[in-house]
């Protein structure tokens, strides 16, 4: 890829909030998740484990714990909202509104596996800043590597989550 095509593949690709419920091969999801496990890591710890959801019943139920999860922060941080953001606006709880992202037909899920922090130098291992400035620039590594190839190859299909455990 020449650098005017890798411009032009960023400046085109968006973040959709909306999806439509239709199928999605199998050899689209993995070659995301294949990209996605050549992204660069802090001293190649590769700290990532994908989960792929495609069951109905299940996205539902993440999707629901993912709206409780969003209120009870907003609960905590929008009186501390600044007078220039404006009016509050609590987002509509997910699946009310068709084509958020609960209609994905599929879940690839990134999660960050912390252990695998043990395998950091010592330096960086007893230095929490610096460990989980490694440990998350390499998820969002990852999780950028995901975002990028679904646009290239696919036009977002997928809904690409991320989490911590």
């Amino acid at each position: 890829m020449d650098y005017d095509s890798l411009l032009e593949m960023v400046k085109a690709r968006r973040s959709i909030r909306r999806f439509k419920p239709d199928p999605v091969p199998d050899e689209y999801v993995d070659k995301i998740i294949e990209v996605a496990r050549w992204a660069p890591s802090g001293f190649n710890q590769q700290p990532w484990e994908f989960v792929v959801v495609k069951n109905k019943e299940l996205r539902d139920s993440i999707a629901q714990l993912h709206t409780e999860w969003y209120r009870s922060r907003s609960l905590v941080m929008e009186p501390t909202r600044e007078e220039w953001q404006g009016a509050y606006r609590p987002a509509p709880p997910v699946g009310e509104v068709p084509g958020d992202f609960s209609y994905a037909p599929v879940f690839i899920i990134l999660f960050g596996d912390t252990r695998t922090n043990i395998g950091l130098p010592m330096i960086m291992r007893y230095d929490h800043q610096r460990g989980q400035s490694i440990f998350t620039s390499s998820l969002a590594s990852a999780f950028l590597y995901m975002h990028l190839d679904d646009y290239l190859l696919f036009q977002n299909l997928c809904a690409i989550l991320f989490f911590y455990i």
